[in-house]
């Protein structure tokens, strides 16, 4: 979203704003979903240790998820009204998803989006240069997500995380 973005660079989620209507039975819009600071730290090693040290490719920022799969396709005008007040570094259909359920149900979570398309730049995803590039970066991304796993795993009381505790009253499995 923001004009320095390029195709190809990471996002990684701090925060996560729903807007997908997917667990709105089961966790009001209104509770802000924050980001795993552990989950968080492991993936930018994870990036650093994949990708090399480029502080230009990664950027941290608030993911916006919504149910519309067409929402690039709509007016600027429109987009802009709808992004307004929004915080949000990138927009996709998931991850706030998966964040809520991670919270609500105290298992941790973490989100790196990389950039696909640039619709509010006039740079719509085109299906031969998506393919183009799934193909040259699903590898790398997906070794980050592994590295990052890996990385947790060698420790796993640092998932014990403030991020994840629960009320007094709250039962430890629903």
């Amino acid at each position: 979203m923001d004009g320095r973005m390029r195709i190809g660079d990471l996002i990684l989620g701090n925060a996560y704003q729903r807007q997908d209507s997917i667990l709105d039975r089961h966790i009001s819009r209104d509770i802000p979903i924050p980001a795993v600071p552990e989950v968080q730290i492991a993936l930018e090693a994870a990036v650093e240790e994949i990708y090399g040290d480029d502080n230009s490719l990664m950027r941290t920022g608030t993911v916006l998820s919504t149910a519309d799969r067409n929402w690039e396709w709509h007016t600027p005008r429109d987009l802009w009204n709808w992004l307004r007040g929004s915080t949000a570094a990138a927009v996709d259909m998931e991850s706030s998803a998966l964040a809520a359920n991670g919270y609500r149900y105290r298992i941790p979570y973490g989100a790196l989006l990389s950039v696909s398309d640039l619709p509010l730049h006039a740079v719509p995803k085109l299906p031969a240069q998506a393919q183009a590039f799934y193909s040259n970066s699903k590898q790398a991304h997906v070794m980050c997500a592994v590295r990052a796993v890996e990385s947790l795993a060698e420790d796993p009381e640092r998932l014990r995380t403030r991020k994840l505790r629960r009320t007094m009253g709250e039962v430890p499995f629903r």
